[in-house]
C-alpha cells in the first residue's frame, strides 16, 4: 500500500473544465507556495487524505453541508490522534521513528475534514501511487517536484527548491494509513541546513448517496531537528499550519477533480497517461484501466437515465 509525502499548494481553483483543458493543452507553471512551507517541508511532510467511518467521519449530507470545521493543534486532539496508532501491529523499527516524532512534536496540527466526489478505487490508487500525482503535476505545469519509489512502502521526495526527503508507508489499510518522512531543506531561507522528520496520520470514510464521496482526516506530528530552529516553528506555527491546510485542501480538490475527469473525459486522461514517464509501465497501466472503467461505469449510468424519456409516448 502507498502514499505520498509532500504537500505544495497547488494555488488556484481548479474546475472541471479547466483541468481538462491542462490535460489537453497543457499550461504554464503556477506560482511556488510561500517560504513558510519550507519549515513543514523540512520534515518531508508532503501529503494526500484519509478518515475512519468507525469513529463517525464517514461523509453525509449533514456533515458536507455542515460550516468549514477549524484546524485544532489542542492536547486533546493529539492525544486522541496517539490512541487510533496500532502500536501492537507495528515492528520495533516502525515504534522507534514514530515515537521520535509523536512524543514531542514540534508542531501538532489536525487539519480541517475535507469531503470530496471521488472514485473510492481510484482515491486509494492515487494515494497509494503519490508518484502518479506528481508526475501529474508535472505534466500540466503545475510544479517541479518530483517523487521517485524506492521500494514497495517508500518514495523519495524533491521539491525542487531545495527541501529533499524520503517517505515510507509505515502502515496502510482501507480506512487508516500513517506515514513516516524525514528530510531536509538547503536553500536561501535559512543560513544552515534545516533537517526534521513527520508522522502523517490520514484516516478516511467513504459514502455512496448518488455519487461516491471520500472523508479524510489528517493529523500531522512535525518535529524541527535544528534547536533554534524548533523555537521558530513553535513560534510560527499558526502561520506554518494555515499554508499546510491550504496545501491538504487543493491536493484533496485536485484528486476529486481527477476523478470527475475520469467521468466525463475519460479517453482524455487515458492519453495523457502516455507522458507519465516518471511512473513505472505496471502502474501506468492500472491508472488507465481504473479511469476507463470509471468512465464506461459512467456512460452506462447516464445511457440508462435516458432510456425512459425516450420510451415515454403522449
Amino acid at each position: 500500500m502507498r502514499v505520498p509525502c509532500s504537500a505544495q499548494r497547488l494555488g488556484g481553483r481548479w474546475s472541471y473544465c479547466a483541468l481538462s483543458a491542462h490535460i489537453a493543452n497543457g499550461a504554464a507553471p503556477l506560482s511556488r507556495r510561500g517560504w513558510l512551507y519550507a519549515l513543514a517541508a523540512a520534515g518531508g511532510s508532503w501529503l494526500l487524505p484519509r478518515l475512519a467511518s468507525a469513529q463517525g467521519y464517514a461523509p453525509t449530507r449533514q456533515n458536507r453541508e455542515a460550516p468549514e470545521e477549524k484546524a485544532v493543534s489542542t492536547r486533546e486532539a493529539r492525544e486522541e490522534a496517539l490512541r487510533v496508532i496500532p502500536w501492537d501491529k507495528l515492528n520495533d523499527e516502525s515504534q522507534r521513528k514514530l515515537r521520535s516524532v509523536v512524543d514531542s512534536p514540534s508542531i501538532y496540527r489536525r487539519m480541517p475534514k475535507k469531503t470530496i466526489d471521488s472514485d473510492a478505487a481510484l482515491y486509494l490508487f492515487l494515494l497509494r501511487n503519490p508518484e502518479v500525482v506528481v508526475n501529474m503535476w508535472q505534466v500540466l505545469g503545475i510544479s517541479n517536484m518530483t517523487a521517485q519509489r524506492t521500494g514497495p512502502f517508500t518514495w523519495k521526495g524533491n521539491d525542487g527548491a531545495g527541501t529533499q526527503c524520503d517517505v515510507e508507508l509505515a502502515y496502510g489499510t482501507s480506512d487508516l494509513h500513517i506515514i513516516y518522512g524525514e528530510g531536509f531543506y538547503e536553500g536561501q531561507l535559512f543560513k544552515r541546513k534545516m533537517s526534521g522528520r513527520c508522522v502523517l496520520l490520514i484516516r478516511s470514510g467513504y459514502a455512496q448517496d448518488g455519487r461516491s464521496r471520500v472523508a479524510s482526516l489528517l493529523d500531522v506530528f512535525l518535529t524541527v531537528d535544528n534547536a533554534g530552529l524548533d523555537l521558530v516553528a513553535k513560534t510560527l506555527s499558526p502561520l506554518v499550519g494555515s499554508t499546510a491546510d491550504s496545501n491538504f485542501t487543493e491536493t484533496a480538490k485536485f484528486l476529486g477533480r481527477v476523478s470527475l475527469t475520469a467521468e466525463q473525459n475519460g479517453p482524455k486522461l487515458e492519453q495523457m497517461s502516455t507522458k507519465l514517464t516518471k511512473v513505472e509501465p505496471p502502474v501506468r497501466e492500472q491508472f488507465v484501466q481504473l479511469t476507463t472503467e470509471i468512465y464506461q461505469r459512467s456512460a452506462l449510468s447516464e445511457a440508462a437515465a435516458v432510456k425512459p424519456a425516450n420510451g415515454l409516448r403522449r
